[in-house]
């Protein structure tokens, strides 16, 4: 995985947690704030309803409404309600109306607003921008409208405002969680930048000394007739420890910030086709049924020499742990705008596990464990970084239960 994959999921991780929590912090705010603020309301609401109802339709005086009941705040703004009065008969007839101010409704409009209250057969409520309180007398009862349009404008103007402010909180902890998170991430930065450093560096100082060794061995063998089969063995570990070489340094160079794709439009079936003819003798030696299911006219831009690694990588793994006399399929469809290409070999099955970490540098499966099949478990991490560097996706198939497939999407 490349470093800025590594890094940029790492800031958006913690991105994700802090802005996660802020909104929830945020959002219960915004909720208690503006139900605090309604529950005022209607309770300062139902208490003005409550004493108009008391007084039998009447305001209370100036002075009565300077004195605070136990346990109730003083409340001076009874003169400013607009509000109705209506005296219902027990037949449920208006017998009489008290107007505490001017009320902007005609006569139809207050008849139908107590239908409507009565209807309900609630004991209080709100119609439209009216809220009532229906209270039984000895002539019947009394019903009582109070105006709240007033209040709520003024919750939805605390509802705008609130939401706004808050709003501007959530960008200002987002700009200031991005820039924790580069502060945050940046000794992984660093880290990263120096092992691959390390890497790279490692790789190209152990190239010269392999490379002296083979030829210093070449020149043995010549001369050393009898010692041949010594030779061998270390020309052969000298080989693997080249390969290996070889790959640490692929995988470095990929992993390098500064590494650019050399793109071109690439025939993908022509590619296929090129990448796997090297393969054919080994498959025939060993009875491997070879079928191609390819696409024509497919192609992407993309970085040639890398794609066709890529594909090599793939065909390669495939042909070591595919028993002898068995088959090899390699597909290539259109899906939507995805490119797939996908290798199967029979064999044995991939676990779920393994599906998850085969990607993984240096990891083998128990079925890819002997050396003798020459690899390092770094060959499927390559086809990985090549698939990445191509902003694609390749996964192991983990449903096929008589062999192993690998698909990739491009």
């Amino acid at each position: 995985m490349s470093k800025p994959t590594v890094v940029t999921k790492l800031k958006r991780n913690f991105i994700l947690i802090v802005m996660s929590m802020m909104t929830v912090l945020l959002l219960g705010s915004f909720v208690l704030i503006n139900y605090t603020n309604h529950q005022y309301y209607k309770e300062n609401i139902a208490n003005r309803l409550a004493e108009i109802a008391n007084r039998d339709g009447s305001l209370p005086s100036f002075d009565d409404s300077e004195k605070p009941q136990m346990g109730q705040a003083p409340n001076t703004d009874f003169r400013m309600d607009s509000y109705v009065a209506v005296k219902i008969t027990p037949s449920g007839a208006m017998s009489g109306i008290v107007s505490g101010s001017i009320v902007n409704l005609d006569m139809t409009a207050i008849k139908d607003m107590v239908s409507i209250a009565i209807a309900k057969g609630k004991s209080g409520g709100e119609i439209q921008d009216w809220q009532y309180i229906i209270q039984s007398k000895s002539y019947g009862s009394l019903a009582v409208f109070i105006d709240v349009s007033a209040q709520n404008q003024l919750e939805k103007n605390l509802l705008i405002m609130s939401g706004g402010i808050l709003s501007l909180v959530w960008l200002a902890m987002l700009g200031l969680a991005i820039f924790l998170s580069r502060w945050v991430s940046r000794p992984v930065e660093k880290a990263f930048a120096a092992q691959t450093r390390f890497v790279a560096d490692a790789s190209h100082e152990l190239k010269t000394p392999i490379s002296v060794i083979n030829a210093n061995l070449a020149v043995l063998e010549s001369s050393t007739k009898k010692q041949s089969k010594w030779l061998g063995y270390i020309q052969t570990e000298t080989i693997r420890m080249n390969g290996l070489v070889n790959s640490l340094l692929t995988l470095a160079t990929m992993d390098d910030p500064s590494f650019k794709r050399n793109d071109s439009v690439v025939p993908l079936d022509d590619l296929i086709q090129s990448c796997v003819l090297p393969f054919e003798s080994l498959m025939y030696e060993s009875g491997i049924t070879l079928e191609m299911n390819c696409e024509k006219s497919l192609s992407i831009t993309g970085d040639r020499d890398k794609l066709a690694q890529m594909i090599r990588l793939l065909v390669e793994n495939a042909v070591k742990h595919t028993k002898d006399g068995g088959k090899i399929t390699i597909e290539l469809k259109r899906k939507g705008n995805k490119k797939i290409f996908s290798i199967y070999n029979e064999g044995d099955a991939i676990s779920q596990t393994d599906g998850v970490k085969i990607f993984e540098r240096f990891y083998r499966t128990d079925f890819a464990r002997d050396r003798d099949s020459g690899g390092y478990g770094l060959g499927l991490s390559i086809a990985k970084a090549i698939v990445v560097l191509h902003k694609g996706k390749i996964y192991a198939d983990t449903t096929v239960k008589d062999g192993a497939k690998f698909v990739v999407e491009l």
